[in-house]
């Protein structure tokens, strides 16, 4: 079912979907929608699913400026307690991660995953992420363009392409005085990426009780994966109860693709 809410000042969408095991609270990357998370949705049904688009994204409204990984965690907060939700699980992709490993400082968790995010964020990943920032800002003719672009984007990325990529795409563009454009703000996408700089592992999985579970892709973008293992370092000895996995999936065919291997390990996590 699709919700709107007001929190901190603007509006968050998101989407409840019923099941009968633990609410789990699914957050996408950083210039995506709760679309984005449709594969992962896909492997985790019979749970109660909360599947947010993060503030400046998809259908929910402007954030508070700058923009920050920590204000996005202010409104799940705030999301959770109005919905009466205790001790949710929370599973965040990329950016998403970042958020919710901030959510669990906050309120108390039952389990906290991690896809290829909450690490160490450097020059290393700033060269591989803010040149595809730029193509936020550029306006389309149709629709369809828009699709057609982000598909060879994609497909570069070896991501194989589908319906429910097509159908995230198609969703996150709205026509305004005649052209298209992204729904989401260049400007808000750079802000939150350059909060991501001021992400303390330490501190943040020092803190944490709660057991946690990691993905890191091993997969290339260009020369390297998006994360080396030395930026999950500081997480991996700071955390008290942490476990993690590799994959050969990149950032992107991560979540954009089916990952069998991956959720399976996953949902052995939750019923350990």
């Amino acid at each position: 079912m699709e919700q709107l809410i007001d929190v901190n000042g603007s509006s968050l969408f998101y989407i409840d979907v019923e099941g009968s095991k633990p609410p789990i609270v699914l957050v996408h990357g950083l210039s995506g929608n709760h679309k984005q998370m449709h594969f992962i949705q896909q492997a985790l049904a019979g749970h109660r699913l909360i599947v947010i688009d993060v503030k400046g994204r998809g259908n929910s409204g402007k954030p508070n400026r700058p923009s920050s990984f920590k204000q996005h965690s202010a409104d799940i907060v705030a999301l959770l307690q109005a919905l009466h939700i205790e001790r949710p699980i929370l599973l965040g992709f990329s950016m998403g991660a970042f958020i919710l490993s901030h959510v669990a400082t906050q309120v108390e968790v039952s389990h906290l995953i991690l896809i290829d995010g909450a690490a160490d964020v450097s020059e290393h990943q700033a060269k591989r992420i803010e040149p595809s920032i730029a193509r936020l800002n550029k306006t389309y003719d149709s629709q369809a363009q828009y699709v057609s672009e982000l598909r060879a984007i994609y497909e570069s990325l070896g991501v194989t392409w589908s319906a429910p990529l097509e159908e995230s795409a198609r969703y996150e563009i709205e026509e305004r005085d005649g052209r298209w454009h992204t729904k989401a703000d260049a400007d808000i996408i750079a802000e939150d990426f350059n909060s991501l700089r001021t992400f303390d592992s330490e501190a943040i999985f020092r803190a944490l009780t709660c057991p946690i579970f990691v993905v890191h892709c091993e997969g290339v973008l260009d020369d390297a994966p998006l994360f080396l293992a030395e930026h999950f370092g500081r997480m991996l000895t700071s955390a008290k109860r942490i476990e993690k996995v590799t994959t050969t999936a990149n950032h992107y065919t991560v979540a954009c693709e089916e990952q069998e291997d991956v959720m399976r390990e996953v949902r052995r996590f939750l019923e350990s």
